[in-house]
């Protein structure tokens, strides 16, 4: 049987080095700004977050004469389980914080919630959000009773804990 000559047509192995350089450099530098993007859009979400509890707590004092209680919109098996003074805002407590006002606080597991409400005679709320970036290092965002500013000493909000992307930090 005649032997027939065959061309099989591929890469060399020049081509597929090349290849994966390319690929190895475009990785290296596409994958930490994606990573970036995502926790920028954490951050943001979570001033939005702020800002409408603010906003919230703004109007219920036009209404009602004070800043809102969270432990007053809870059933009392609720709030006997967390400080009255520094409660950490979970589901029961953030759907409470929604039905209450029409609101669409995220209730997730990347978010901790803290509202440090009003004490007796205190007209003041500080709202914090709490969450851990893709590197593992945590944010902690605050919003006070004070009109929202990025000059104001400190700022409002501000960071609290670690570093902010777009936030400056509250001990300025």
């Amino acid at each position: 049987m005649p032997h027939k000559n065959i061309h099989i047509k591929g890469f060399s192995l020049l081509e597929i080095s090349v290849a994966i350089v390319l690929l190895s450099l475009l990785a290296g530098i596409g994958i930490p700004k994606y990573i970036a993007y995502i926790d920028k859009g954490l951050e943001r979400e979570a001033v939005n977050q702020l800002l409408s509890i603010h906003a919230i707590n703004q109007i219920y004092k036009a209404n009602a004469g004070s800043y809102f209680k969270i432990s007053q919109a809870c059933q009392p098996s609720e709030c006997d389980l967390l400080d009255s003074q520094s409660l950490e805002v979970q589901e029961p407590k953030v759907y409470n914080f929604n039905q209450n006002f029409g609101t669409n606080l995220i209730a997730n597991q990347k978010y901790i919630y803290q509202y440090d409400e009003p004490g007796v005679g205190a007209d003041t709320f500080t709202a914090k959000i709490k969450f851990r970036l893709s590197n593992g290092n945590d944010i902690k965002i605050r919003v006070a009773q004070e009109a929202i500013s990025s000059t104001s000493t400190p700022p409002n909000p501000c960071c609290e804990e670690g570093e902010c992307f777009t936030l400056d930090d509250c001990n300025l």
